[in-house]
């Protein structure tokens, strides 16, 4: 029996719970950075371990990537076996990114009759009591073709060029994977939106600063844990977002005495950091106030999933009044 996890608080609870069988963290912030449609894996392998360790989200690429092997081998090797496989999953973005990429990755060994089974919960797993996990384990229901078509159709939607793809899963609410829509719709809000250029969570981050929330940790309790039905953001990922609005061509946010901020590469930070004040710069206080747009101040370059935006790319933009992806500023 192989458990397959969101990470490793889960794998924990789990254990702590007495299930049978090994578990393997999945292990993986697919909802940033780059998602190409790599011609195999290696290469997504390499992609991902160069963009974690680039952005300080992991220590090195090389390790990075190493640990992603080994976790795709021993997915392989149990599908391979016919050994039983229980995929673990919630509902937040992070998650549904998660289950997409793993259930298309079991969809040969399902046509094949590999036994897998999924567990899909709006609670979260790693805080869950050893009870709580075992009802989850028996609400367990066998993966069907229509998730698995529909895992397919959504990893490939994630790593398109374009947002369409993904824009018509969002707009589907009648799902055999209950919660993928919301995720879907909640990843494409993460574009720059048209009205200012930031994404969600970086607006979300400068409306938290502005209205007194300025350590790191109070900026990210009240911009994430406060703000999103469905908490899917991890600390690191934070202040990675922080960095991308602090280390650009015009600042829009900097710590009180005026250093740009920067996820620590490596280390640990050190006690207190997460007590330093950071504050909005004037770029920052226009671009809240809708007269400044971040992408078009700051030549913003970054991925999200298969969609690389920046200059010389299609300048897709997250229409809020619409509720849907646009080209530009049209």
């Amino acid at each position: 029996m192989l458990h397959v996890t969101n990470g490793d608080a889960a794998a924990g609870a789990l254990r702590v719970a007495g299930l049978e069988g090994a578990r393997l963290p999945w292990c993986d912030v697919l909802h940033e950075g780059p998602l190409p449609a790599a011609p195999d894996d290696a290469a997504l392998r390499r992609a991902r371990a160069a963009f974690l360790a680039g952005t300080g989200l992991a220590p090195d690429a090389v390790g990075v990537e190493a640990d992603l092997a080994d976790r795709d081998l021993r997915l392989a090797r149990a599908l391979a076996a016919h050994e039983p496989v229980t995929l673990w999953f919630e509902h937040d973005l992070y998650d549904q990114w998660q289950l997409v990429q793993v259930l298309a990755r079991c969809a040969p060994a399902i046509a094949d009759g590999a036994p897998v089974e999924l567990v899909l919960t709006s609670d979260y797993i790693g805080p869950m009591t050893p009870d709580a996990v075992r009802a989850a384990w028996e609400s367990r229901r066998a993966a069907t073709d229509d998730d698995v078509a529909l895992a397919t159709a959504a990893w490939a939607a994630l790593r398109a060029p374009g947002p369409g793809p993904l824009a018509a899963i969002a707009r589907d609410d009648a799902h055999a994977l209950p919660h993928l829509g919301a995720a879907a719709r909640r990843h494409l809000e993460e574009l720059p939106s048209r009205a200012d250029g930031l994404s969600r969570s970086e607006r979300q981050a400068l409306e938290a600063i502005a209205a007194g929330h300025d350590t790191l940790v109070d900026a990210f309790v009240h911009s994430h844990s406060a703000r999103e039905p469905a908490l899917f953001l991890g600390d690191t990922v934070f202040i990675h977002y922080l960095e991308r609005l602090s280390a650009c061509r015009v600042p829009l946010v900097t710590f009180t005495g005026g250093a740009l901020v920067r996820l620590p590469r490596g280390d640990t930070p050190p006690r207190g950091w997460w007590q330093q004040r950071v504050a909005l710069t004037a770029a920052g206080r226009d671009a809240l106030a809708g007269t400044a747009d971040h992408v078009r101040l700051n030549a913003v370059e970054r991925w999200l999933g298969g969609i690389h935006l920046g200059c010389g790319y299609e300048d897709w933009r997250w229409d809020a009044t619409r509720e849907a992806p646009v080209t530009g500023l049209a």
